[in-house]
């Protein structure tokens, strides 16, 4: 009797132990049934090339960068050294700027030394455009800033003014406030 009950000890231990193991198992699985952290990213990109065709089959637009990041929580995007070729009917303009963030509608804030470029056609006059921070909205086919901007036309004219409106579906330019301009008169 005395053995039996030292018996019944040790297979209670080894049960206790037993359950306790499965037990750790079974919390270090939960890991893959547990909803994943929405704060991690989502996908990255490297030196990348993403197009927007349009159902035409006509390329809208091109972004490249360096680094593209899209974030699962806020479905927003970083995207390091981005270039920006867009397409219109008549002609092409590019957008180059130090850093831009892609919001979850698809519209794209270009931050730092933001760059335009639209160059001469037939059908408008080409500029240059520099400025801190511009709003593409590849949707809605509108290029917005509120910041200082300094547009220089091919003709030799300077334009400053503090925010500026393109509309890339009607081909117009507004200036917003305080435009200060310089013409260049032509030569003889």
């Amino acid at each position: 009797m005395r053995y039996s009950g030292i018996f019944y000890l040790a297979l209670a231990i080894a049960l206790a132990s037993t359950a306790t193991w499965l037990h750790k198992l079974w919390r270090s699985q939960e890991i893959f049934t547990e909803k994943l952290d929405s704060s991690q990213i989502d996908y990255y990109l490297s030196d990348f090339a993403l197009s927007l065709i349009d159902a035409e089959g006509k390329n809208r637009f091109t972004l490249t960068g360096e680094h593209f990041i899209h974030q699962r929580a806020t479905q927003t995007s970083d995207i390091y050294k981005p270039a920006i070729t867009v397409n219109t009917k008549t002609d092409t303009l590019t957008i180059v700027a130090n850093k831009a963030e892609q919001d979850s509608s698809g519209d794209i804030t270009l931050k730092g030394k933001v760059m335009l470029n639209k160059p001469e056609s037939e059908y408008t006059t080409g500029f240059k455009l520099q400025t801190n921070d511009l709003r593409y909205s590849p949707a809605s086919r509108v290029i917005h800033t509120d910041a200082q901007i300094m547009l220089k036309t091919t003709g030799g004219n300077t334009l400053s003014a503090v925010g500026m409106q393109e509309d890339l579906t009607t081909q117009t330019t507004r200036l917003l406030s305080n435009v200060h301009a310089e013409y260049t008169p032509p030569s003889p």
